[in-house]
């Protein structure tokens, strides 16, 4: 059966690591939930509809023009409940923090809309600087300009949403070891694999490991490998007419009521819930990719032609429009 990818409508990569910048902007069309997980700080703006978005198991509505930061290492998820649903996603390396503290590694931002606060002048700027950055990166005329905006986003953020601490990164040779153990987990996470296998990955005791996922991810192993097992059996929901119990032992649950609990403690429903929810949906006769196939079409198009659409052009001029740099 064909799939059909999300759609996006927008995308641009800027990559200069010598003046500590990376990111990446796109809009996105969002159905259905997709796990994600990145080491990057991602900002969504929702330009049109409402969705439903998980964020470390916990569940919030996201209307019109709201925002929201995503914090490095915490798994989130979005599916539409009033369509179409578009959303402007900024990924980008918290690198660019460096020359403000040393522990940019570890910074925790608090940024996110409600009724009451939509419209303060802290997030006009936010949504006007993203507006902009996204603007300039339509033209490309300018790299100064598109430089000069990402310095200036990344500076308001700090001025108005003072962050918090997590606490210090990890060494080298530590991250070398966390990544060789990533890697064996995310090859081996649909076999049931335990904390002391993990540990004789890396060669230390399985206290010591369990202290290296909580310094770098913010969870412990079995979280980490849950929230894997979790990703790949959504987009088993998503794609597939599987049973639950297929569902299940194909990704690494040793049981149906062990994923119907991981699940419901993420998504604060069954999964039978929420595969009804789906296929009630305006979209529910649409197949969409798995994840790793839509991580891939959306590097592909990141150096791509921008593709015109009316709704982010008007919102690009709302926003820059709305834009309150005082």
């Amino acid at each position: 059966m064909d799939e059909k990818l999300e759609k996006l409508y927008y995308s641009q990569y800027y990559d200069q690591p010598q003046r500590d910048i990376y990111f990446c902007q796109f809009v996105q069309e969002i159905k259905r939930h997709n796990l994600l997980w990145r080491d990057n700080m991602t900002l969504i703006i929702l330009l049109k509809g409402e969705i439903e978005i998980t964020v470390h198991g916990n569940v919030t509505t996201m209307k019109e023009d709201d925002v929201l930061l995503i914090n490095p290492n915490y798994e989130y998820s979005a599916m539409a409940l009033k369509g179409p649903c578009l959303a402007s996603v900024v990924v980008f390396d918290p690198v660019i923090f460096r020359r403000n503290t040393d522990n940019f590694d570890a910074l925790l931002f608090d940024c996110m809309t409600t009724d009451e606060n939509r419209y303060e002048d802290r997030f006009n700027r936010i949504r006007g600087l993203s507006a902009y950055l996204m603007k300039r990166g339509m033209t490309d005329d300018n790299l100064l300009d598109i430089e000069g905006a990402y310095y200036l986003f990344a500076s308001m953020l700090m001025r108005d949403f003072p962050p918090d601490y997590f606490k210090a990164g990890l060494g080298e040779q530590r991250l070398y070891t966390f990544d060789s153990i990533l890697e064996y987990i995310r090859n081996n996470y649909k076999s049931n694999i335990t904390l002391q296998d993990v540990a004789r990955v890396g060669n230390y005791n399985p206290a010591y490991i369990s202290h290296l996922f909580k310094s770098k991810v913010r969870v412990g192993f079995h979280e980490c490998l849950t929230r894997l097992r979790l990703r790949s059996a959504v987009a088993d929901l998503n794609h597939t007419d599987k049973s639950m119990v297929e569902i299940a032992l194909d990704n690494g649950f040793p049981n149906a009521k062990s994923f119907y609990k991981s699940f419901k403690e993420m998504y604060k429903k069954t999964p039978f819930q929420y595969k009804k929810q789906i296929m009630s949906g305006d979209f529910s006769e649409n197949r969409f990719s798995t994840p790793e196939q839509q991580y891939s079409q959306q590097r592909a198009s990141e150096m791509g032609i921008p593709s015109p659409n009316p709704i982010v052009d008007e919102k690009i001029k709302e926003y820059m429009d709305r834009m309150c740099l005082a």
